[in-house]
């Protein structure tokens, strides 16, 4: 008789993953005299194996804005490079100021082994047995 078998097999999937990075400093304060601002840094080093591209994006938040996101462009950093983003926002003299920021690597495409499963036809041997009754 035949019969279906999940057989498994090697096959190979291209996969999006994040560029590797690290943060080697981030820091807020405020700048100016009489146009006062706050300036945010982040220091960010590709610590991938490839070049890739990576942006910061800067939050501030203050009782007048509420709160400004802000991009520091997307740049390409080498691999072991380190990339500053600086930047700096408008705020009131006295303001408080809440900073926060978020790093936006760019992706690649990798090329991953995976198993995956195939039908596959296949027949066997049944042995079928008839029950017989004798009469007297």
């Amino acid at each position: 008789e035949t019969y279906i078998d999940k057989e498994p097999y090697q096959a190979f999937e291209d996969i999006q993953i994040d560029y590797k990075y690290e943060i080697i400093n981030s820091d807020h304060y405020d700048i100016g005299v009489f146009d006062v601002g706050h300036r945010g840094i982040v220091e960010l080093r590709n610590v991938d194996d490839e070049t890739g591209t990576f942006g910061v994006e800067m939050t501030f938040k203050t009782l007048k804005d509420g709160e400004v996101s802000k991009g520091g462009g997307l740049y390409y950093i080498l691999s072991g490079e380190t990339k500053e983003y600086i930047i700096d926002y408008d705020i009131d003299s006295g303001e408080d100021v809440e900073w926060s920021y978020k790093v936006i690597p760019g992706k690649k495409t990798i090329t991953k082994p995976v198993t995956k499963y195939r039908d596959v036809e296949k027949t066997r041997m049944v042995t079928k047995y008839k029950q017989e009754y004798k009469c007297d």
